[in-house]
């Protein structure tokens, strides 16, 4: 889709910026994701019928190419003395846009502590100082045509509700990467609506976000150690490693490297130039991950990672969902994303299938995870309470339910998001299976028949979840078997299975 196809979306239906002067900067060609261009006309509706919408977007989906867009076709309708806004919460953001936006829109102004630039058509603000910046832009006799709001949920301050409320701008929009409840934005005091919502499933099923590998622990035990044989054995390429505070990531890092494992710790107390660096000589392969306390939680933009070891637990549904969004961006060369999870956190909360993760988004409340204590004090470190154990029968039901899912296989089925995702298996589960199987389970493919054979006769050697997914893979056959009973399916050999499905391995009890 080109550029110019991009502004017809754009001005169908008419939106505030319908009136397109030709001599404004046109920025640079861009190709338009899918679901970028049908956010777009809906963001100028809502904002031509008065209301202040939120965009709410997974991490890793783009957002800010859709964002850079919006303040594009803005700032083409802006008169002399109007401006577009766009405040993100932290200098590090700030920055970030405003290199987006100038490659976008041409030269932008920052506003922050170390920067007064108020001369441009668009300034980027740190939220902390948006009310130093509006009372200059009304000292100067400018008025706000548009407030962006990047990290929207961050705007739940009495310091930028006055700020927006004193700037009173014509247009009020808002991003964000975490997800609000589809009944609207009742809980963001400044917002309305949600414009457009586009989820961690869905993006995963058009490309945009690779498909994704969990790997637990068999065995359990003391978490350096299982992180360490995990890593070794499935982190290859650049990884990051969760620590709970910053003595524990540097004693991690140390761990790592002095067996064989090259690591380094990266915190809030890492100077910026040593940051860059760190992170250019993980991107380089000159080490093998960093070490971290916060680094996933917003902000940051490595879509080069290949693998995230999720060995600090994670306590939020929403913070485990950003984490993966990190990782799981997608990337030349890069096909799918491997998270080792010693703690089986997304079995706990259920979210080992990308359907489950877009429910989560859908019911998620807003409220955010507090940072990461990051503990300055000296003392011995804080690693993470012991790894979990998950048997293998497990491991291979919820990969082998993924691989059908990632390869279109996998219809859309109550199975897969019901509560018995989040259930260890009972006898009416078995029940179940064992009907399912008996009826379904001969025109399962070749490479998949034992394997769930052994799990319908073994006695579910499985825990929480697995026995949902098993069912997912027998109902995958339900769904397009021919009606009217076994009499139909007399002479049918079964679903044609798509080619570039690859079912995982079975251990060898299974095969």
């Amino acid at each position: 889709m080109s550029l110019p196809a991009l502004r017809l979306v754009a001005r169908t239906p008419p939106g505030p910026w319908e009136d397109m002067p030709p001599n404004k900067h046109t920025g640079l060609p861009m190709v338009p994701r899918r679901w970028q261009a049908e956010a777009l006309p809906l963001i100028g509706d809502a904002l031509r019928r008065g209301e202040r919408p939120v965009v709410v977007a997974c991490t890793g989906a783009g957002k800010a190419v859709l964002l850079a867009e919006v303040v594009r076709l803005m700032a083409w309708t802006c008169g002399p003395s109007e401006v577009v806004v766009v405040s993100a919460p932290t200098v590090a953001l700030v920055r970030q846009l405003a290199e987006d936006l100038t490659a976008r829109c041409g030269r932008v102004g920052l506003y922050y502590g170390g920067a007064k630039q108020l001369g441009a058509r668009v300034v980027v603000v740190c939220n902390a100082s948006a009310p130093r910046l509006v009372a200059e832009l009304a000292a100067a006799g400018r008025t706000v045509r548009l407030w962006l709001a990047d990290e929207a949920h961050k705007t739940e301050t009495e310091g930028m509700r006055v700020a927006i409320d004193g700037a009173a701008p014509r247009h009020l929009l808002g991003f964000t990467a975490t997800p609000f409840r589809s009944t609207g934005c009742t809980h963001l005091q400044l917002f309305s609506t949600v414009a457009y919502r586009y989820l961690m499933d869905r993006a995963i099923s058009e490309g945009v976000l690779v498909p994704y590998d969990p790997i637990n622990s068999i065995e359990g035990g003391e978490i350096d150690a299982v992180c360490l044989d995990l890593i070794r054995s499935h982190g290859h390429g650049p990884g990051v490693v969760g620590a709970t505070t910053i003595t524990d990531a540097i004693a991690y890092a140390a761990y790592l490297t002095e067996r064989g494992v090259p690591a380094a710790a990266i915190h809030s107390g890492t100077p910026d130039a040593e940051r860059a660096a760190l992170v250019e000589a993980l991107r380089a392969g000159q080490l093998r991950c960093l070490v971290h306390v916060a680094l996933l939680i917003e902000g940051v933009d490595f879509p080069w990672l290949a693998w995230l070891c999720l060995r600090r637990p994670i306590g939020s549904m929403l913070a485990l969902i950003q984490q993966l969004g990190r990782v799981l961006r997608s990337y030349p060369d890069k096909r799918r994303a491997v998270v080792l999870d010693p703690h089986d956190l997304l079995g706990t909360f259920g979210l080992s299938a990308p359907e489950n993760i877009g429910a989560a988004e859908e019911a998620i409340a807003d409220e955010l995870e507090a940072p990461p204590r990051e503990d300055r004090e000296g003392g011995p470190p804080k690693p993470p309470p012991e790894a979990v154990a998950v048997s293998e029968a497990t491991q291979w039901a919820r990969r082998a339910m993924l691989a059908l899912v990632f390869a279109g296989a996998l219809p859309d089925i109550e199975v897969r998001g019901s509560v018995w995702r989040s259930l260890e298996p009972s006898e009416k589960q078995a029940q179940s299976l064992a009907r399912m199987h008996k009826a379904w389970g001969r025109y399962l493919p070749e490479s998949l028949q034992a394997p769930v054979r052994a799990l319908v006769r073994g006695g579910l050697h499985v825990q929480r979840g697995a026995v949902s997914d098993v069912l997912s893979i027998l109902f995958a056959v339900a769904h397009q078997a021919p009606a009217g009973g076994w009499e139909a399916r007399r002479t049918w050999r079964g679903p044609t299975w798509p080619p570039e499905m690859q079912v995982p391995e079975a251990p060898a009890w299974m095969r």
